[in-house]
């Protein structure tokens, strides 16, 4: 297991839109008990299968302070958890080409909340590289968050709400001049979809970036 003190850094580490005036600091205690296996199928497919059941007390959950405007901020709720998690991996790894991909449940048995805020039972990844010749690299990269459900507590009557589940792809380009430089090209949320990160903060639509690495 393991101790941690919630600090505001922290804390903004996990949620950027956190408040601070309406932030206090707990400890946060985790103890878990998990297992595994991995192998290989065939060459060269190889999977991984993980559980962990983990106790926890004191772990920070987001929710929406009340208000319409954004800037009113998140506060945190501390509250005990029983969390379970299975998890399962396939990676393929064979001359230009390395595909990994994950699929996850995980199940939240919260103390005082009615849920686990912002925390999605299901989520699965998929990821791949491929190189074209000894210069040029291409990449993707796609990851499904299922729905989860958020908390406003309005004057009166709370407000839950539940946030739709989506789907984020990008895709990566790098180009190697020489051994010393490198050209990137990254291209996030391909399918322009838009979706909740926190409720009532959206997530940023396509993007494009370019960068240049240069290497001593």
């Amino acid at each position: 297991g393991d101790v941690s003190l919630n600090s505001f850094e922290e804390l903004v580490k996990g949620n950027p839109f956190i408040s601070s005036a309406r932030m206090d600091q707990q400890v946060s205690r985790r103890t878990w008990v998990e297992g595994g296996m991995e192998g290989r199928i065939i060459d060269p497919l190889r999977f991984r299968a993980h559980a962990r059941f983990t106790l926890a007390d004191q772990m920070p959950l987001y929710f929406r302070l009340p208000g319409e405007l954004p800037n009113m901020g998140m506060a945190v709720l501390y509250d005990d958890m029983d969390i379970g998690s299975l998890r399962g991996e396939l990676n393929y790894k064979k001359a230009d080409w390395d595909l990994s991909g994950w699929i996850q449940w995980d199940s939240y048995d919260t103390d005082s909340a009615f849920a686990a805020y912002h925390l999605p039972e299901f989520r699965l990844g998929l990821s791949g590289t491929y190189r074209l010749n000894s210069q040029m690299e291409t990449g993707l990269r796609l990851t499904h968050i299922g729905k989860r459900t958020a908390f406003r507590p309005d004057p009166g009557i709370p407000i839950a709400n539940e946030l739709a589940g989506y789907i984020d792809l990008g895709l990566q380009f790098k180009y190697a001049y020489n051994d010393y430089l490198t050209a990137h090209l990254d291209l996030d949320n391909v399918l322009g979809q838009s979706y909740d990160i926190w409720l009532g903060y959206p997530s940023v639509g396509f993007m494009a970036s370019l960068s240049v690495s240069y290497r001593f």
